[in-house]
């Protein structure tokens, strides 16, 4: 299998080379550190990285300065971390993050492209540990903060997601006729090399059997969806 290309900026070489640690075994993986080059890098590769990661923020002056307020921001961070910790232990000894429960049952029952599902949660994406994030990524779910954003952002945000899934639905329908034709041109050549008589009557045999055992593939996927999707 071809291994996926990674695009990722990030003005810290810690980053970088934490990444690089944590995923060079499954991906080929390209690093930038100034973000102003990334649009100059982009043209030049060809194909195009599978994926980009790129880091929020970015220092923009980088003056006699610069190293003092890079320390009282890494401080605050490191108080902010703290806090998050703090926050946690409150949280979870009062409120327990069900939603990743119902989350896994919706998914037993739905696919992903049928029924998009969004964690809707004040901070509870800063307070989950590695497992549990690790379970919403696999269940196909998609997280928006609340009163964080206005009304308009967040219509976005869920117009996206609905026809993201909305896209993928034609690539289900196709997929199953595909397979249906497939199986069913497969059905009449083998009839037809194995029935006797004619040419004639191979043929129409052979078509009559390929028909019947496409529409028959046909509703059995149909059937296996609506079970599956119920």
């Amino acid at each position: 299998m071809e291994r996926k290309r990674v695009l990722i900026c990030d003005d810290q070489d810690r980053f970088i080379d934490q990444f690089k640690k944590n995923h060079s075994e499954y991906f080929d993986i390209i690093a930038v550190h100034d973000i102003r080059q990334i649009i100059d890098r982009l043209h030049d590769m060809k194909p195009l990285p599978d994926i980009v990661l790129v880091d929020l923020y970015h220092p923009y002056n980088e003056d006699d300065g610069f190293q003092i307020r890079r320390q009282t921001a890494e401080a605050e961070l490191t108080k902010l971390n703290e806090q998050i910790d703090i926050t946690k232990k409150a949280v979870d000894a009062t409120w327990q993050p069900l939603g990743l429960k119902i989350l896994g049952d919706i998914r037993n029952e739905y696919t992903p492209q049928r029924l998009p599902v969004v964690i809707y949660s004040q901070r509870g994406l800063f307070l989950l540990d590695d497992e549990q994030v690790r379970s919403v990524e696999e269940h196909n779910g998609h997280w928006l903060i609340k009163d964080q954003f206005g009304p308009r952002t967040e219509k976005v945000r869920m117009d996206r997601i609905m026809n993201y899934a909305g896209q993928a639905r034609p690539l289900l329908i196709a997929y199953r006729r595909t397979l249906a034709i497939s199986w069913a041109v497969f059905i009449a050549v083998l009839v037809g090399m194995n029935i006797s008589g004619t040419v004639i009557t191979k043929g129409l045999g052979g078509l009559v059997l390929g028909v019947i055992g496409g529409v028959l593939t046909h509703l059995l996927i149909k059937l296996f969806e609506a079970m599956r999707d119920r």
